[in-house]
Formats: structure tokens, C-alpha cells, sequence
């Protein structure tokens, strides 16, 4: 259903019962300094909400609409892309300083639907879903035919040569500390001519335990608490593994404690379709309504949220340790750690990829303004990485 159209129909609705819609409907330039500032605000909202895996950039404003809801401010609503970065979670840095993975590394794409309110000079996200996809092998063979191949997280020999490569780290690091895997980032795997087998490259981010490296049982070995456990992330090459002329490197960067909060969560459900992505947990942007009598919380929310006064959501913060390599992380089957948050989507129309945006009739106070014509619209915005 066009926009104009559904505006038309909800218009007449409003009319009969004595309400009109919102008085303005904005399509302001993409790359506009208020919808950057908002787009921004978005991948701050989302990556701060992203548990695994590693930091988003944005690539691209694709598209935006501003509805006026006065006297409750603006609603945004915005469509973005996003780049994967190489920052991992752990990696207190910046998303906006991170470095973004090349074509070459298959890159990760997230698009990404956001609304935020805009009240008092500032912008509060309200709900927002993503979706993230990798590259395909055939993608990045036209970029680099020789570059590796990424696996998937948990591919038994690459999964090996991280608990080889830990290992390693833990016996020649000049840290005392024990360290224990906390998740795979990813993994990747190359024919190399002067080998007999492939070589194995891993990410992969660890955290602190009570115990020294030089504990013989490290049955009773946890993860630290929050506030006193380093995190670090390392990278890893390994060839012949499990063999006698095993060759290992292992570099790991170690963050000070009391980073970026780290969160433990129940596994995604797998989903054996080949275009699946592992969702993470259901993170609220604002309150989520309970069942109604049909069973569907939808039932209960009206189009458009209440927007002022948002209340803030808590977390309770825990470390992931992993015992088996891809558990706990709704790895299985997939090559990355997917960008699946949502807020309520069945209940959330108005942040769907589609042109739709239904607006709650308001108290009658005028028509609605014409939308500016098609020349006026400068979407999409502009590319920052590729």
C-alpha cells in the first residue's frame, strides 16, 4: 500500500470519529544534520544492545520520515545500512573509530529499521529490528580468489586451533592471569602453496578468571566479576593442527577492566533456513505490552507509541563463558554472530522495510499537510565506507 494512499484511508477513518492525523509528515534530506545526529543516536542505541560479535558503523542513510506529533515533539523513522567493523564487543574503542571489514575479510552488512523520538533537542530510540548478512563465498572469490574463506563458528578443526591457540597464549603471556574463551568472532580458512593443509585465522574474545596460569586444576576456574575482569581479544594463525609440526601464532589485545558490559543470554533458536540469521535477546527500546485475549500483545499497543518520558530499561550484566566452543550463542549452522535485535516487531509496522506508516488519530486540530514532492526528496544519502 503506497504512503499516500494509507494516509488517505486512516485521514477518513479519523474524520468520522471526530480526529485527524498528525499535521505534518516530513521527508527531510538523508544526510541532513538532524537525521545524521539521529542515525547516529540509532547505531549508539543498537550497538550498545548488540551482545556478540562485533561493533556496527554507519554506511548509509537510506531513507527517513519525520512525523510532527506535537505537543510530544518529532517521531524519526529511519532505514540504515551497516558495516560490521573489527572492533569486537570487548574492544572498548569507539564504533565510529573502529575500521570497517573490507570486501576482501567478507565484509557484514546490517540493515537496520529505527524509530526515535526527538524531544528537547534530543533523540530517544524507541524500537528499531536489524537483520545482518555476510558476503558470499562467491562475492568475495570475484574480489580476492585467493583470500580465506570464512567458516562457520562452529567448524570442528578452526574450533580446535582456537583452544590450541588459548592455550598458547596462556603458557607465553607475561599476564599470570588464566584466561578462559568467552566467544568465537569468527573464523576463516586458506590453501596456502607451501603447505600440505589449509591455515586457520580466528577471532576470538577471552576474560579473566580467578585462577593464575600456572594452576594445574582449572576445574574450579570462573570468569571474574563485572567490575574486576579483564577482556581481550585475540587473532590467531594455525597450520598442521593437532599434528606434530603444529605451527601456532596467537596475538591478544587485553582491556582494562570495567569495559563495555558483557552480557550473558540464553541461545537464539536455530532456524535451519539458509537465509536465517540468529536473532539475539529481545531488547525494548520502551515498555513491552503482555498478551492480550487473542494471545497477541499487538492487540494491546496503539500504532504510534507514547513518546515523551520514556522509561529506561536495566540490564543484569554477567560474563559468558564458554565450556564447548559455539555454545550459548545460537552459533551453530551460521558464519557470524548475527544483528538480530527487535523490539516487538508484529507490534512495530511502522519501523517495517515497507513504505507503511500508520499514524494514531489525534485530537481534531487541521488537515493534513501536503507531503513535499518527489524533486525536494534527497534520499538516498550518501556512502562513507563502500
Amino acid at each position: 500500500m503506497h504512503l499516500q494512499t494509507l494516509l488517505l484511508l486512516v485521514a477518513l477513518v479519523g474524520s468520522r470519529e471526530g480526529a485527524v492525523l498528525p499535521n505534518v509528515l516530513n521527508l527531510p534530506p538523508c544526510d541532513s544534520p538532524l537525521v545524521e545526529e539521529a542515525a547516529f543516536a540509532a547505531v549508539n542505541h543498537i550497538n550498545s544492545h548488540h551482545y556478540h560479535g562485533y561493533k556496527y558503523a554507519l554506511n548509509r542513510i537510506e531513507k527517513v520520515k519525520v512525523a510532527n506529533l506535537m505537543p510530544h515533539g518529532e517521531t524519526y523513522i529511519l532505514e540504515l545500512d551497516l558495516l560490521e567493523t573489527k572492533c569486537h564487543i570487548v574492544n572498548p574503542t569507539p564504533a565510529e573509530n573502529c575500521p570497517v571489514r573490507s570486501k576482501a575479510e567478507t565484509k557484514v552488512e546490517g540493515d537496520c529499521d529505527a524509530m526515535l523520538s526527538h524531544v528537547g533537542g534530543q533523540f530517544t530510540v524507541i524500537a528499531y529490528k536489524c537483520k545482518s548478512t555476510p558476503d558470499s563465498a562467491e562475492d568475495v572469490m570475484k574480489v580476492c580468489p585467493g583470500c580465506p574463506k570464512l567458516l562457520l563458528l562452529n567448524d570442528t578443526t578452526a574450533s580446535q586451533s582456537v583452544t590450541h591457540s588459548l592455550n598458547k597464549f596462556n603458557q607465553v603471556s607475561n599476564d599470570t592471569a588464566l584466561f578462559h574463551l568467552m566467544e568465537i568472532g569468527r573464523m576463516s580458512s586458506q590453501v596456502l602453496p607451501s603447505l600440505t593443509g589449509p591455515t586457520y585465522f580466528s577471532e576470538f574474545a577471552i576474560v579473566e578468571t580467578n585462577c593464575t596460569d600456572d594452576v594445574l586444576d582449572q576445574s574450579n576456574c570462573v570468569p571474574l566479576s563485572e567490575s574486576t575482569a579483564r577482556h581481550g581479544f585475540c587473532s590467531s594463525s594455525a597450520s598442521s593442527i593437532g599434528l606434530a609440526n603444529e605451527e601456532l601464532i596467537v596475538n591478544c589485545d587485553i582491556y582494562p577492566a570495567q569495559g563495555p558490559p558483557i552480557f550473558n543470554v540464553p541461545a537464539a533458536p536455530f532456524d535451519p533456513a539458509p537465509s536465517a540469521v540468529p536473532l539475539g535477546p529481545l531488547e525494548p527500546a520502551g515498555p513491552v505490552a503482555s498478551p492480550g485475549p487473542d494471545g497477541n500483545a499487538a492487540s494491546l499497543l496503539p500504532a504510534i507509541p507514547v513518546l515523551p518520558d520514556a522509561p529506561s530499561v536495566h540490564h543484569h550484566h554477567h560474563h559468558h563463558s564458554h565450556s564447548n566452543v559455539g555454545a550459548g550463542t545460537g552459533v551453530h549452522g551460521f558464519k557470524h554472530h548475527g544483528l538480530g535485535h527487535a523490539f516487538d516487531p508484529a507490534a512495530s509496522p511502522f519501523i517495517s522495510s515497507s513504505e507503511e506508516m500508520i499514524a494514531k488519530p489525534m485530537v481534531k486540530r487541521s488537515v493534513v499537510a501536503p507531503q513535499p514532492p518527489e524533486s525536494l526528496i534527497i534520499c538516498p544519502g550518501r556512502i562513507r565506507h563502500f
